[in-house]
């Protein structure tokens, strides 16, 4: 974790293996430990995907304060090199819980997009004609 924090309630870290890694929090303060969740369960899930991420950001929210319920929102926002931002979004009863829904939502999410990216990629530059014969 950064000894240097860039306001309250953000902490930029070194995640695994490189990518940006910035958790936010509104209505509550980031714990070390809640830091260390979201590195373990959201950043470790699309690791193997880092060479194509730019960035991730979690941010926890505190929807109904002190009312109880489910109240605690995550919202994980990728980047993602040369396309769209991929954002996940799940409410929960504790911030813990939120992070390991949205992280396991989110790693499935990452690797279709991706596929999906390759996929039109690799069709791009092939052309069919008459009888499905391909020409070069």
């Amino acid at each position: 974790m950064s000894a240097s924090n860039v306001a309250p309630g953000i902490v930029g870290g070194a995640p695994p293996r490189g990518f940006a890694l910035e958790v936010r929090t509104l209505g509550f303060d980031l714990t070390p430990t809640l830091y260390q969740h979201a590195v373990d369960h959201i950043a470790a899930k699309v690791a193997k995907y880092a060479r194509v991420i730019s960035a991730v950001i979690v941010r926890l929210r505190d929807v109904n304060g002190p009312k109880g319920g489910p109240d605690k929102r995550c919202t994980v926002e990728i980047l993602i090199a040369g396309g769209n931002p991929v954002i996940v979004e799940e409410t929960e009863q504790d911030a813990y819980a939120a992070m390991d829904l949205a992280g396991e939502r989110l790693a499935k999410l990452v690797g279709r997009v991706l596929d999906q990216r390759r996929t039109r990629r690799r069709q791009r530059g092939r052309k069919m004609v008459r009888n499905r014969k391909l020409l070069h």
